[in-house]
């Protein structure tokens, strides 16, 4: 550790879980305490900011910040004691010998009730185990293939709570990994608790399946669903109805699905369109159609070049 020439202010999120006082805290598990300190610690890669040692104006002494725990241990060392042996006055194995702050009632507590991508992890968890749909959520996106378990528990956590964004990745997750029969009744749920992308999700589910008539419908629906109660139309499932159109032969119906989620600047449509124009050796048409394809979207047009990958039967 190193000790900071500009020592800054900042203020730290103190939590009562772990503590004898816990029980006197009308918000346990509900977000966290604000306290007033002075970091003392230049920034490292060992102590990211702040670091282990601040001073805390409202008790007058120096304490340890436990980040991990959101805990202050109160130091009874003056700073010249902490400057001749830092170490020796940082050592988390003498907490029992030391006094944690106890905030309830001192400083302003705060419960956040909106949680994204760049949550810090220890809240998302906290909020997450404290029983928060969204917090959940988003703690399930942190984890990957390499914790797949812990994505799932919190994804199902917040499903059951009718989280439906949390369902709808779930289903995904477990469609990937062959557990079909347990994705489809989630998905359903989601469409039954009204969100918006499910129906296009539940969609793309059966026409994996085969079940192209179930997957007609669900497209349709999210596309009526979407003209319902979204300013912006679902041209995404118009050109996924148009693929079931095209693969049950009915290529005339496509293309009119095609053109209108072309008309909404839909790339992905415009990719189709050209495709199928210049298979039908209409070069002009196509040439046309993949020059507006690389101005909506220059990685729709450069995929369009591969060979498509077989639909699973």
């Amino acid at each position: 550790m190193v000790l900071s020439n500009q020592p800054v202010k900042v203020s730290l999120e103190l939590a009562t879980d772990h503590q004898e006082f816990a029980k006197d805290d009308p918000h346990l598990g509900d977000g966290y305490y604000l306290v007033p300190a002075i970091d003392l610690c230049a920034e490292s890669n060992e102590y990211p900011e702040p670091g282990p040692l601040v001073w805390l104006p409202s008790e007058g002494c120096y304490a340890m910040w436990d980040r991990d725990h959101w805990e202050l241990l109160l130091l009874t060392s003056d700073w010249q004691g902490i400057v001749d042996d830092p170490k020796a006055h940082l050592d988390y194995s003498a907490a029992a010998t030391l006094t944690y702050l106890n905030p309830i009632g001192r400083f302003p507590h705060e419960a956040p009730e909106t949680f994204g991508p760049r949550t810090d992890l220890v809240v998302l968890t906290r909020a997450a185990e404290s029983g928060k749909a969204e917090a959940m959520f988003w703690l399930g996106h942190r984890f990957g293939s390499d914790a797949a378990h812990e994505q799932e528990r919190w994804w199902r956590e917040a499903a059951d709570l009718g989280h439906i964004s949390a369902t709808s990745c779930l289903a995904r997750v477990l469609t990937s990994v062959g557990r079909g029969s347990e994705a489809e009744p989630l998905l359903r749920s989601a469409v039954e608790l009204g969100g918006t992308g499910a129906l296009q999700e539940l969609g793309t589910f059966l026409r994996s399946e085969g079940r192209l008539g179930e997957a007609e419908d669900a497209f349709i629906g999210a596309i009526e669903r979407a003209d319902l109660v979204d300013p912006i139309p679902d041209t995404y499932s118009m050109v996924y109805l148009a693929d079931v159109l095209q693969e049950t032969d009915r290529a005339d119906e496509a293309d009119q699905w095609y053109l209108r989620a072309a008309s909404l600047r839909n790339a992905l449509a415009m990719s189709r369109l050209a495709s199928a124009a210049r298979a039908a050796g209409r070069n002009g048409e196509a040439d046309e159609w993949e020059r507006l394809t690389e101005i909506r979207d220059p990685l729709v047009q450069r995929r369009a070049m591969l060979p498509r990958a077989p639909r699973s039967e």
